[in-house]
């Protein structure tokens, strides 16, 4: 009787015991394919983004610009540049050029230029590129500005040009003007990624009409 019962006894043990341990490895191995599966989510969410994110940044501007007579020879304009970031890559600006060329009333350059292009000899192929002549110019350093635009913010930056009067040239009859700007950015993203897709440069040009200067006009 004590044996029957010291049967059983070790019996329930082992069975317990063997019980414990397949739930143990029934465990490991949820836990094994929870990992995987973990894994596997982490991956097809990066392919996701990858697919459905931009090459290239995605990148709006727009000038605005003001101008006042300072006095009877002097005119102060100024260009705002407004940059927006549509894209879903964080940017960075480094450099702004900046330039004013005159349209009218012609200079001399230009007028030269038009008269080559009438005289160009029936050559109906050649297209008409008038060079309108810079007369100033702004580079501005961004990098020290340190100014990150994020995907959907939009950034400002404005540059003051003043037109004096001088013995070439009278800036004060200036009437209409082209306002250029070429802004260079840099992509904030990995070393690979700086390698393969270089930093973009987006030029916008922007003709603008000058009222004249009535202070001047009245006085004659």
């Amino acid at each position: 009787m004590v044996f029957l019962l010291l049967a059983q006894k070790t019996i329930t043990q082992t069975n317990w015991e063997q019980a414990r341990t397949i739930v143990q490895t029934v465990q490991s191995v949820f836990a094994t394919f929870q990992s995987i599966a973990t894994i596997f989510a982490l991956a097809a969410g990066a392919r996701a983004y990858y697919l459905s994110r931009k090459p290239f940044p995605k990148v709006t501007q727009k000038h605005s610009v003001i101008h006042e007579f300072l006095d009877q020879n002097m005119l102060w304009i100024r260009v705002n540049l407004e940059i927006k970031n549509e894209g879903l890559v964080l940017l960075a600006l480094q450099k702004l050029d900046a330039h004013i060329q005159i349209i009218t009333p012609l200079m001399s350059l230009t007028r030269e230029r038009i008269q080559q292009f009438n005289n160009r000899n029936g050559n109906n192929e050649e297209e008409l590129t008038v060079d309108w002549v810079s007369i100033n110019g702004r580079t501005i350093d961004l990098t020290k500005t340190r100014i990150r635009i994020e995907p959907g913010e939009t950034e400002y930056i404005f540059s003051d040009f003043i037109l004096q009067d001088d013995e070439d040239f009278t800036y004060s009859r200036v009437s209409m003007i082209l306002i250029t700007t070429n802004l260079k950015l840099s992509r904030l993203t990995s070393l690979w990624g700086k390698i393969t897709k270089p930093d973009g440069s987006y030029k916008l040009s922007t003709p603008y009409k000058i009222e004249p200067n009535q202070e001047k006009n009245n006085e004659r």
